[in-house]
């Protein structure tokens, strides 16, 4: 069990500054005006899930399949862009034949989401914000 944690502290250590370069660049790019960091990190790792995916169903998702998909999916995707997991859960949905459930998924995630930010910033904003800024 702990060479599994490892694997995902690993790969989640790899995926961080992945995302954080992926961030860096395209400020320099493109400026502030889009996220478009997000954007490119979100692609980049729901392309890389689907090859992963694909990859672990071509090799019949055996048992020793499982440390790279710990270290490159949960770890480097998931740190890199939780969005990615989101894609995989979502297109494993899609492929079991749950259409519906695929579906629900999306709105789920992206409604819960948002609504859990706009609650936290709200009660932030109630507080004044300062408990972050005086710390």
């Amino acid at each position: 069990m702990l060479l599994k944690f490892l694997l995902v502290a690993v790969g989640g250590a790899i995926g961080a500054v992945c995302r954080f370069t992926i961030s860096i660049i395209s400020v320099r790019l493109f400026g502030f005006a889009y996220p478009w960091g997000t954007l490119i990190a979100n692609g980049i790792g729901s392309f890389c899930m689907g090859l992963l995916i694909g990859a672990m169903l071509g090799a019949g998702v055996q048992k020793n399949i499982e440390p790279v998909y710990l270290l490159v999916g949960v770890g480097i995707l998931g740190s890199a862009t939780t969005f990615s997991a989101f894609s995989g859960e979502t297109l494993q949905l899609w492929m079991d034949q749950r259409q519906l459930a695929a579906i629900g998924n999306v709105f789920g995630n992206v409604i819960v989401s948002l609504t859990a930010c706009i609650i936290g910033f709200s009660i932030m904003q109630a507080g004044g914000g300062s408990a972050v800024a005086n710390s």
